[in-house]
Order: structure tokens, then C-alpha cells, then sequence
């Protein structure tokens, strides 16, 4: 069972994003796996630490993007509209 359920998430309404939030669940499902599976000895401390720099840099860029996002809002909101839609797939 995993450890987040992505039908728990919210959804927003730029699909980017939800599919950033996916993928960020799916990276916290597959630690939670490696951690029990360390824990049992069936994982290496370099599989957790290569797993947890890929999530943490995963998540840098995500509040980074977020960052700018938010800054063209406060400054410029019809940059901060091209931003939104251009980050759409």
C-alpha cells in the first residue's frame, strides 16, 4: 500500500503542476519502499542517498519555478498569465 494515495491531492487547475505533484507522490512512495527496504536490509544507504538528492532536487526546481511564477504575478501580472500557459504541456 502506498503511502500516498494521489487521488488524496489536490488538483489545481494547471495540469503542469498536477503532474508535477504526481510525479513528487510517486518519488515519496518509491523512498517510503526503499526506506522499509533498508530497514530490512534489502536497500544500501547509496540507494536512499541517490533517491533522496533526486527528490530534493526535484523539489528545488518545483519551488523554484513556483518562485518566479509568484514574483511575474506580483510584478507583472500579464507576464506572470504567458508563464502559466507556456509552462502547460
Amino acid at each position: 500500500m502506498p503511502l500516498i494515495d494521489k487521488s488524496s491531492i489536490f488538483v489545481t487547475e494547471l495540469e503542469s503542476m498536477n503532474n508535477i505533484h504526481y510525479e513528487e507522490v510517486d518519488m515519496l512512495n518509491e523512498l517510503d519502499e526503499l526506506f522499509t527496504q533498508y530497514v530490512e536490509n534489502a536497500a544500501t544507504a547509496e540507494q536512499l542517498d541517490t533517491k533522496l538528492d533526486a527528490f530534493f532536487e526535484h523539489m528545488n526546481a518545483h519551488f523554484k519555478a513556483e518562485e518566479v511564477q509568484m514574483e511575474a504575478i506580483k510584478t507583472k501580472p500579464a507576464r506572470a498569465a504567458l508563464l502559466i500557459i507556456n509552462s502547460r504541456p
